[in-house]
């Protein structure tokens, strides 16, 4: 019986873990660089910083995937066995979902499979802050019934993410 006390009480502290944690990212509260990664996507997609309701309706509307299917310490010394799982894996999620519209998160975009051709670039529709016109390359790929999927590269969105630039370009890639 004395067995039983020591799960329930280790689920318990897995379960406080697991809620204070998620409790950081939803509140933005949090120095630990995976939340403030998934902080600065949902400013790049909704163009301003979120309350905890609109970044949890944003998050139950998109999906959000891993392009590695395992931990990868530095992506600049991926495996060729890790890239090919990641570019199987990144066509299986095309396949079954058929998404028109996907933002991957550089440098990853550089593994994405070669399947597919070189779409039109995004450009800013007026000049940024600096008075330059920014442009974004975008790829696609083939979906059933003669629809595409078209792919856009952002920069890494950890530290230093210029979130307001990239929602500019965000936007015209949805149009």
């Amino acid at each position: 019986m004395n067995w039983i006390f020591w799960i329930l009480a280790i689920a318990i502290v897995v379960l406080s873990i697991i809620y204070v944690i998620g409790n950081k990212f939803l509140t933005g509260n949090s120095d630990i660089p995976a939340y403030n990664i998934l902080t600065n996507i949902g400013k790049a997609l909704a163009g301003k910083v979120l309350s905890d309701g609109e970044r949890n309706d944003l998050w139950n509307r998109l999906a959000f995937c891993n392009f590695f299917q395992e931990p990868v310490a530095d992506l600049r010394k991926a495996t060729d066995a890790q890239i090919e799982s990641g570019q199987k894996s990144f066509l299986k999620v095309i396949e079954k979902y058929a998404p028109e519209r996907i933002i991957a998160c550089e440098p990853l975009y550089g593994y994405l499979p070669n399947e597919g051709r070189q779409g039109p670039e995004v450009t800013l529709s007026s000049p940024w802050k600096d008075g330059k016109i920014y442009s974004a390359e975008t790829w696609i790929y083939p979906l059933p019934y003669g629809k595409e999927c078209r792919v856009m590269p952002i920069a890494n969105p950890g530290g230093g993410f210029p979130w307001d630039y990239w929602h500019e370009l965000i936007v015209e890639f949805l149009k």
